[in-house]
């Protein structure tokens, strides 16, 4: 989430060897952003419960055709990606308030386990 007043939050999950989700998510200094100067991490393997419960809201997405680049003067950006098996989709919308992409990104931020003032 590119947030135009706000510190940026990067949240991606990565399929390890195992199979086992891992999370890194990263929060930058500034405005209802991390207190560190150097920034925020998060880096853990998803427990299955959280795995199966992003699995459902994942696949509702993926069913969307890829699409983006709109903007506005104020707001945020919110992206995702996905790869894999010679396949790469993006998706990219101007201050989501519902639909697919938002509750994708609402439960990668919830994973993190930070809470934000505003989330636009």
């Amino acid at each position: 989430v590119l947030r135009s007043f706000h510190a940026p939050v990067t949240v991606r999950t990565i399929e390890m060897e195992d199979g086992r989700l891992r999370l890194v998510a990263k929060l930058a200094a500034g405005r209802d952003g991390c207190p560190d100067p150097a920034g925020c991490v998060v880096d853990r393997v998803l427990t299955e419960t959280e795995r199966a419960g992003l699995s459902p809201i994942q696949a509702r997405l993926i069913r969307n055709a890829p699409h983006g680049c709109d903007g506005g003067p104020d707001g945020s950006r919110w992206i995702a990606e996905t790869s894999g098996r010679g396949d790469y989709r993006f998706w990219s919308e101007w201050t989501p308030e519902e639909g697919d992409l938002h509750a994708m990104g609402m439960a990668m931020l919830d994973l993190t386990g930070w809470r934000f003032r505003e989330l636009y």
